[in-house]
């Protein structure tokens, strides 16, 4: 070239080699490389390299140096699911949204300021995923591979940057590990009284991040999503202070894309905040105002009735 500015780049450009083997590194030093790069056993990019062990590139090394060449390690960070060791861990998020993976250690160490602190606390395994159901009726999912392992007080992740889900117009109000959502039976009640019993199969989502969990009609949303076992009773608490009991049965199980059946009259602005699930054997209570009710003791009214005004 004549031009001296291009000379100049010329005399630094560095004829780099690929190695998958000790043989091709061999090739490329002999061939006149002034560089190999190479990648210790599994974390090479090239799916059908052999790549080296560390006995083997230390011998490259001193071979390379020998002759006055480098040797470039590369590291593969695309690293598949199927390349982690699985293990048991557990997936916690605060209040705030902020999300981490924890090992068994680390939560055995922090298991009263996990009580106290997180809004979720779930286990899972290091490749699972998490569900999380939202106010407005979607369900996010979370792959555990998206976050880090943690210390306790590591900050974590924001949900809204490894899901769909957007803090700012929506809330999480449920989460469990995807796994067990597909075996169970789930109760939605909506501020607007609708309900229905949904199977955990319909929130199947294959590789899909966001699913529609259930039809919510204009300006409804979810209020309260149970796990359904041996319960028999359903409990339903309006803003006003009305409580109704009625069997679970009443309900039908729908598809995520039905919006349900009514659970409880409602007058005027009224709406549901609260709903609860029990069994007819336990002794189920919760604090209501300065009173402590006993969920059992409400009246069993059918389905769709008014209920019991119970002053706080």
């Amino acid at each position: 070239m004549t031009d001296k500015g291009f000379s100049k780049i010329d005399k630094n450009i560095e004829l780099l080699a690929p190695a998958g083997s000790k043989e091709s590194f061999y090739a490329g030093i002999g061939a006149g490389a002034d560089a190999v790069y190479l990648a210790y056993e599994k974390f090479g990019a090239r799916a059908y390299a052999g790549n080296f062990s560390l006995e083997d590139i230390t011998e490259c090394i001193d071979i390379a140096h020998l002759y006055g060449k480098k040797v470039y390690l590369t590291v593969n960070t695309l690293v598949k699911e199927k390349e982690f060791e699985e293990m048991d861990v557990y997936f916690i998020m605060d209040r705030f949204g902020y999300c981490k993976m924890i090992d068994l250690p680390t939560f055995d160490r922090n298991r009263d300021a996990i009580a106290e602190e997180m809004k979720f606390c779930l286990p899972v395994r290091n490749n699972g995923r998490i569900a999380v159901f939202t106010e407005n009726g979607q369900m996010h999912t979370i792959k555990m591979t998206d976050l880090p392992m943690s210390k306790f007080r590591d900050k974590g992740v924001p949900v809204d940057n490894i899901t769909n889900y957007d803090s700012s117009n929506d809330m999480i109000i449920y989460a469990e590990d995807l796994s067990t959502v597909l075996l169970g039976r789930y109760l939605f009640v909506t501020a607007a009284a609708m309900c229905k019993v949904t199977g955990g199969t319909e929130f199947d989502v294959s590789s899909r991040r966001t699913v529609t969990a259930t039809k919510l009609n204009e300006g409804d949303r979810i209020v309260s999503i149970r796990k359904v076992r041996t319960e028999e009773n359903v409990i339903l608490q309006s803003s006003n202070g009305y409580f109704i009991r009625f069997n679970i049965a009443e309900i039908p199980e729908m598809k995520k894309t039905a919006a349900g059946v009514k659970g409880m009259k409602l007058d005027g602005t009224d709406k549901v905040e609260n709903a609860y699930i029990t069994d007819i054997v336990s002794e189920n209570v919760i604090e209501y105002g300065t009173r402590t009710v006993s969920l059992n003791s409400i009246k069993l009214l059918g389905r769709g009735a008014k209920g019991t005004r119970i002053k706080g």
